[in-house]
């Protein structure tokens, strides 16, 4: 991705996506165009909250607003979508075995927690890793 760096879902394209590329080339096309397609926005929104940050007295809700209408169908898009291609009987597909899995999960939750900001998403982040390790016994993809 260009820009910025911002990305919505970072351990998805630094993890899943090219694990699930490698094992079943093409696997995750659709889900890498549709992160393509709606990134510009999220790069927009994040822009302009480093501005606001800098002087809150330029906040424009309706500008807020008219950002996320550019990108929200495609993501609302991407995210229905993306139910089906990480659903289990897929993923099954793309791992043999549901370990393997489970360590390309572990890699992008270690990711995560060490690249978690302590003031906008440790909370998030932690309670993320309680659910990951709340379910470490479940081996299914």
């Amino acid at each position: 991705m260009s820009g910025s760096g911002f990305v919505i879902n970072p351990q998805e394209e630094m993890f899943w996506f090219p694990e699930c590329e490698r094992r079943v080339p093409g696997s995750q096309q659709v889900n890498i165009a549709q992160h393509e397609a709606f990134q510009a926005g999220f790069e927009q929104v994040e822009a302009f909250f480093h501005r606001i940050r800098e002087d809150p007295s330029n906040y424009d809700g309706a500008k807020v607003i008219a950002m996320i209408d550019g990108f929200g169908e495609g993501l609302v898009a991407h995210l229905r979508d993306e139910i089906d291609t990480f659903a289990p009987v897929n993923m099954r597909k793309i791992f043999d075995d549901p370990l393997e899995a489970k360590a390309v999960n572990e890699k992008a939750v270690k990711w995560i927690v060490s690249n978690a900001s302590p003031t906008t998403s440790l909370p998030f982040v932690l309670y993320f890793w309680w659910k990951v390790a709340d379910t470490a016994a479940d081996d299914t993809p």
